[in-house]
């Protein structure tokens, strides 16, 4: 892809959001804070990579990236929301970003909280299987 390189996100910056998804703690705050719409969208990126990641170890093969979709207000519906006339496609953080930053942040800011709900369910719940007695093996 041409243009801008990807914006990297800080290492404190990484860990802090690490602590937060396991914890369950929302993350919307978080881009009141980023001046940068790329690292907004940088950030998007990298907890939606992460919240995949904790539900493939938590869920394996049983895990589906709709267990986090679903918890998002659906495109159509944040448009209809906002009373934005634009095509559906256009309803994307790295596109609508440079059209309507304000609103591009509000809906990345839905799906941050969304993803760090899911993220804290699967930590919970492998934190639950990692105290649970197993079972003796038999011969």
């Amino acid at each position: 892809m041409a243009g801008k390189p990807s914006t990297q996100l800080s290492l404190g910056l990484r860990l802090r959001v690490f602590h937060d998804l396991s914890e369950g703690r929302p993350l919307s705050s978080l881009v009141d804070s980023m001046p940068d719409d790329e690292e907004v969208v940088a950030l998007q990126r990298f907890v939606w990579d992460r919240t995949v990641e904790l539900g493939l170890g938590s869920l394996g093969d049983r895990f589906s990236r709709r267990d986090i979709t679903a918890r998002m207000v659906p495109t159509r519906e944040y448009l209809r929301q906002n009373n934005c006339t634009r095509k559906i496609y256009t309803c994307k953080a790295t596109q609508c970003i440079r059209i309507h930053p304000e609103c591009a942040r509000r809906k990345i800011k839905g799906q941050l909280d969304a993803m760090a709900e899911a993220a804290g369910e699967y930590v919970r719940l492998a934190r639950s299987r990692a105290k649970a007695p197993r079972r003796p093996r038999l011969p």
